[in-house]
């Protein structure tokens, strides 16, 4: 073989073993990469998708605390429109004045009255403006509640869940200590509900209408919840709807019990509607204070709360638990 013959040869030698070198490095590249890509994969913490559960529940709460609030502001505005209407009135009055300086006495009497009436709604209680018999002596606060109101009907659940963790005697304790706070200006009631083994609606009071308050009259009470034993189903929109017929002359309701009403809903799970359907049912806006037992009360986010908040609410009142 001649000199240029193998010269050329082992030029085309070299460029082969060049090629082959850059294809090793590119494919020990390609798996460093690889690898790298792997170690990052298992390092990175792995999600579950149940995680979504929980972000549903804190966007219905949050939209449950915005009706909430939203109920608040729409009862606000109603109050600024009727003050507003109220000045309407003066100002009319005051124009119709002016056209006869003759009656400017008659003016500053209209005047005076219309002061003092306005005066008098700032100073009243919610219960004050359904009633003109609210007697306005010291407050008293019941399980948390601060109540001026005299006339109180308490409606006590002794539903069959009421036995579950000890509830109803929670709740005759409770009712103990609230009886040994009232005085003789309170004129009380009391009235379970329950229901039968149809589910009709099963309420019983103690006296059927409201008594003045003693020695006697607490004793009685007492005996009264220590006969009772909880049982079937919670009808809460009936039993609201029965004391406000039964008592027309009551300022108040306290409603004890554990959780979302079954006569509006066979499963509990319409706490909603109920509320709004109490609401319709109590055109006076009556304040239903409600006082809600057992452990799942804690639970912002279970339907028993919500739902026995929203009932105060709709009613200008106010809600605890324990």
């Amino acid at each position: 073989m001649s000199e240029p013959s193998r010269s050329y040869g082992a030029v085309i030698s070299l460029a082969i073993l060049l090629v082959v070198m850059c294809m090793l490095l590119a494919l020990a590249a390609l798996y460093a990469r690889a690898r790298g890509d792997l170690a990052r994969l298992r390092r990175q913490p792995r999600t579950l998708v149940v995680e979504s559960a929980p972000q549903n529940d804190a966007r219905t709460g949050a939209l449950d605390d915005l009706s909430n609030q939203l109920l608040a502001v729409t009862f606000e505005r109603d109050a600024l429109r009727r003050e507003c209407a109220r000045w309407q009135t003066l100002v009319a009055g005051l124009t119709n004045a002016l056209r006869a300086p003759e009656d400017v006495a008659a003016l500053e009497a209209r005047l005076r009255a219309l002061q003092a009436e306005n005066s008098a709604l700032r100073a009243a209680t919610p219960a004050a403006a359904q009633s003109d018999t609210v007697t306005l002596t010291r407050t008293v606060s019941i399980l948390g509640i601060p109540m001026r109101e005299r006339k109180l009907v308490f409606l006590i659940d002794t539903s069959g869940s009421m036995q579950e963790e000890g509830r109803f005697a929670e709740v005759r304790g409770a009712m103990k200590v609230v009886l040994r706070s009232l005085d003789p200006t309170h004129q009380v009631d009391l009235m379970t509900f329950t229901t039968d083994d149809q589910r009709t609606p099963v309420m019983q009071s103690l006296w059927g209408s409201l008594h003045g308050f003693g020695e006697q009259q607490r004793a009685d009470a007492v005996q009264f919840l220590m006969r009772t034993t909880p049982r079937n189903g919670t009808p809460t929109v009936a039993a609201i709807s029965t004391a406000l017929a039964r008592y027309p002359e009551a300022e108040a309701l306290v409603l004890l019990s554990d959780g979302e009403p079954t006569d509006y809903d066979a499963y509990g799970v319409a706490w909603e509607r109920a509320a709004e359907a109490i609401a319709q049912c109590n055109p006076r806006r009556v304040p239903i204070y409600t006082i809600g037992v057992g452990p799942r009360m804690g639970d912002v986010r279970h339907g028993g709360r919500r739902f026995m908040e929203r009932v105060a609410l709709l009613s200008h009142a106010a809600s605890s638990s324990f």
